[in-house]
């Protein structure tokens, strides 16, 4: 007699567009583990975002490091009644396929698409978009990230350009210490076997709860699957491999 093959769970991210799914999941008999869906708010002091928004004229750039950034960029502009056309002489830099597509639904081009997100990557493709060495050092650029995130293209940049600025514009809200460290440990040990991610706010989700090291190391480790193709594009500028599904039927 053969033994009961063991049953397959699934992580997948429990937001409000994702639920129905959940719940077909289930109904076909799916073992579901539901990660939580972090939770964004509106950061920053609107003076200090307006004035670094004013400062940005002439030779200057403005990056946007993740899609939440872009979403709350641009209702802060909405708050301070400023057109989004106020951006149309500045050069632009997305960090990646997700973002520069939030941008297009805000007629804003993406001028530098790096082809990963590292940020010496990142660092080349705008120093190759730009005519000369000397125009590239004399560089203003605004950082639009989460508030408290430190990174590493900012310090790479200072060392290169006239001079950069960051504004966080939002802030995440994750579950408690207890509840992230249950997540972590789930995944990190083994209990689940397939991640399905729906949109690119799954993966920053789980990015959160699980951090950037973990991430990348976990989803090589168990099989991501996605059914959008931004989502796709987001986990593989991670450096994380999925598999695309047109359709995820369990």
């Amino acid at each position: 007699m053969q033994n009961p093959k063991p049953e397959k769970r699934y992580g997948v991210v429990a937001s409000p567009g994702n639920k129905k799914f959940i719940g077909q999941m289930r109904k076909n008999g799916a073992s579901v583990v539901e990660f939580p869906e972090i939770d964004i708010r509106i950061s920053g002091r609107r003076d200090s975002i307006s004035g670094a928004i004013d400062s940005l004229s002439g030779s200057r750039w403005i990056i946007f490091t993740d899609i939440h950034s872009v979403e709350a960029f641009f209702e802060i502009l909405s708050e301070l009644g400023l057109d989004p056309l106020t951006l149309d002489d500045t050069m632009v830099c997305a960090f990646g396929e997700a973002v520069t597509d939030r941008l297009r639904f805000r007629t804003i081009h993406a001028d530098v698409i790096p082809s990963d997100l590292d940020p010496r990557t990142v660092l080349d493709a705008i120093e190759s978009f730009v005519v000369s060495p000397e125009e590239f050092s004399g560089l203003g650029v605004l950082i639009v990230k989460e508030a408290g995130a430190k990174l590493e293209i900012s310090s790479l940049l200072r060392e290169r350009v006239k001079w950069v600025e960051e504004i966080g514009v939002y802030r995440c809200l994750l579950p408690g210490v207890t509840e992230i460290a249950r997540f972590q440990t789930l995944i990190a040990g083994g209990a689940i076997d397939e991640f399905v991610f729906c949109t690119p706010e799954d993966v920053m989700s789980l990015r959160a709860v699980l951090g950037d090291e973990l991430i990348v190391r976990v989803l090589r480790e168990i099989k991501p699957v996605v059914s959008d193709p931004l989502a796709f594009q987001t986990l593989r500028e991670f450096g994380v491999k999925p598999s695309m599904r047109a359709q995820i039927v369990i």
